[in-house]
């Protein structure tokens, strides 16, 4: 019991001096990554990494995302849906990897989490989507959080609206496109 005690120190000084390094293959803070997604980068190059695109449908005509991006407007029918691609996934080639796909609402409590057991047959896109009707969803500023084997990798906020907040912002975007417009066909007619 004695030579218990006697490491008992020793034991702690080790974990205090090796805990706050961690063991994360990732930085901590993120930096802005393609279609602004906050990234994580892996420490080491060739990690894992991942952009993610939200949208809400896909033309079934062009195949085209629509909405891409948001703001998202809350109605019957509605769903924000998340397309995941991945980079550098041939690193987990020989493991496989488990992705959480974490869905968090305003106040910042997760409400929906998709678990992926991914393999290299999968390919380098993932998708989810969360529904955005009334009574379910409120209106504010929602996030989408991905995890490698419980490590953030990336996020990406989004914000959800009211059908009337959708409207008047429409209406704003119009007016403010409308103003833009007579200004340059003031300025071409003026000679400048």
């Amino acid at each position: 019991m004695r030579a218990i005690r006697g490491l008992l120190p020793g034991l702690l000084l080790a974990l205090a001096l090796f805990a706050p390094t961690g063991c994360s293959d990732r930085v901590e803070t993120a930096a802005s990554g393609k279609d602004s997604t906050a990234v994580y980068p892996a420490k080491e190059p060739g990690g894992v990494e991942a952009s993610i695109l939200l949208y809400r449908a896909k033309s079934k005509k062009s195949g085209r995302l629509l909405g891409a991006d948001g703001p998202f407007t809350i109605k019957e029918k509605s769903k924000v849906r998340a397309r995941i691609t991945l980079e550098n996934a041939d690193a987990l080639a020989e493991r496989g990897g488990m992705f959480h796909l974490v869905w968090v609402d305003p106040e910042g409590k997760e409400f929906y989490t998709k678990r992926i057991d991914w393999t290299p047959e999968d390919g380098d896109e993932i998708t989810s989507s969360v529904s955005a009707y009334p009574g379910k969803r409120d209106p504010g500023e929602y996030a989408l959080r991905l995890y490698l084997f419980r490590e953030l990798i990336a996020e990406k906020s989004f914000l959800l609206e009211t059908e009337e907040e959708t409207a008047a912002r429409k209406k704003a975007e119009k007016a403010a496109r409308s103003k833009s417009s007579k200004k340059k066909s003031s300025k071409k007619k003026s000679g400048k």
